[in-house]
């Protein structure tokens, strides 16, 4: 008896268990186990679903036991475990809803569209004209979807065709367009200079002209300032000490010697005062003390 080759491992991170239990059945043909053999059916299945979904399995089927389930039983339980049956309404609102994602290609959009119409239960021959709608409302492309719109007998074959072909051009132009672009940059090898260089060189002379002319009236101020300083105080005269450069309000020598002034006056002692004599030691100004002299006394004026 040919030996059987070791059955795919399931992995419920990677693959739903119809998908696997679809890729067992492949595994059988390949390893010529017939469908009459139920009982090695059964085994390759429960040795390679793994042990944490062989434990869930027995906890399924408690109390009964692995064993006194068929290959086809065993499969339908796991299937309705890890892909229990959705709503009809809710799978085609997401189909009806699904649109291309940014940079997603129209291929890999149009299978996501067909995984998504399985549940949606639609009739055998309504199901590739919703699919063609929704592709084309779902393209997130103007004009692309401007060209389906125009087509009279659009079938989702065309439409296919004509989204891939409208792909690859885009993708061809923008490949040439980055040559053209890397090419004008480098420029040629014959000792062209660069068009990059170029293209920078008035704007650093417009730069460097700028600081020099900056500079040049930086420098014009800084040097004026001094001689129109200097100018200003030459006009000026002092009244009080006759000098030249600053006014008689500023003036220094004003102030200190109005300050000397001051301390001396401070400094003399205050002369004493006599009955009949003011502070300056002279006879008061009042007339009864004025001597009387001969005109007086001969008009009688006392």
């Amino acid at each position: 008896m040919a030996s059987v080759s070791r059955a795919p491992e399931f992995d419920a991170a990677v693959e739903s268990f119809g998908a696997y239990s679809r890729r067992l059945e492949q595994h059988f043909v390949a390893n010529s186990v017939g469908e009459d053999e139920v009982e090695k059916r059964r085994a390759i299945l429960l040795s390679a679903v793994g042990a944490s979904t062989f434990s869930l399995l027995e906890d399924l089927i408690a109390p009964a036991a692995v064993g006194d389930k068929t290959f086809k039983e065993l499969v339908k339980i796991l299937v309705d475990h890890f892909e229990p049956q959705q709503s009809a309404i809710v799978s085609r609102f997401r189909f009806h809803s699904c649109t291309r994602d940014a940079g997603e290609s129209v291929s890999s959009f149009s299978a996501r569209l067909r995984k998504l119409a399985k549940p949606c239960k639609f009739q055998p021959g309504q199901l590739d004209e919703m699919l063609r709608d929704r592709l084309v409302c779902g393209i997130q492309h103007e004009r692309l979807q401007s060209r389906l719109l125009s087509e009279p007998r659009l079938t989702l074959d065309t439409a296919l065709e004509i989204a891939q072909a409208h792909e690859s051009a885009a993708a061809s132009a923008a490949e040439l367009s980055g040559r053209s672009e890397s090419s004008a940059v480098i420029g040629r090898v014959d000792g062209t200079p660069r068009r990059m260089v170029n293209d920078s060189r008035p704007a650093l002379v417009n730069d460097s002209r700028r600081a020099l002319v900056n500079d040049s009236r930086r420098a014009l101020v800084n040097d004026s300032r001094p001689a129109l300083v200097n100018d200003s105080r030459r006009a000026l005269n002092c009244y009080a000490c006759g000098a030249v450069g600053h006014t008689r309000a500023a003036c220094r020598s004003r102030a200190e010697s109005q300050r000397v002034r001051l301390l001396e006056e401070e400094e003399q002692p205050e002369p004493s005062v006599t009955p009949g004599t003011s502070q300056s030691g002279a006879a008061p100004h009042n007339d009864a003390y004025r001597p009387l002299s001969g005109s007086d006394a001969r008009s009688g004026v006392f």
